[in-house]
């Protein structure tokens, strides 16, 4: 096909609405999955360390984080697996939409900045 690479960021309504971290990663194995069976490799993005929720949010957050990592290593067609705390902090003003859950316009910005400069250090 036309792609050469697929970033999935998924998981992060999931822990919001108390979805087991187990079954999530699970459902992410088999979005990877499809990925590499049509030939394109993939990027595992863990949600982002989001204020709402606080310590219980972040508790739920790192869970999932290690098995999408236990995940990725097993997966050959995943490329890396990224924490989005390692491209944007989390604290920066205005990345937030209301819900304190997802990425305002310019939390998407400076998130898509981040993946831009780890893939031109990737595949340069």
């Amino acid at each position: 096909g036309p792609f050469l690479l697929v970033v999935i960021m998924a998981g992060t309504n999931d822990i919001g609405q108390g979805v087991q971290q187990q079954v999530t990663a699970e459902n992410l194995k088999q979005l990877h999955g499809l990925c590499h069976l049509r030939g394109v490799p993939t990027v595992a993005l863990a949600p982002p360390p989001a204020p709402r929720g606080a310590a219980e949010w972040e508790q739920g957050r790192q869970a999932l984080l290690c098995l999408m990592r236990q995940m990725c290593s097993t997966m050959p067609g995943v490329v890396e697996c990224i924490d989005p705390s390692e491209l944007m902090p989390a604290a920066l003003p205005d990345v937030w939409d209301p819900d304190g859950l997802h990425f305002s316009p310019l939390g998407s910005s400076a998130l898509g900045l981040g993946l831009a400069g780890w893939a031109a250090g990737r595949f340069a």
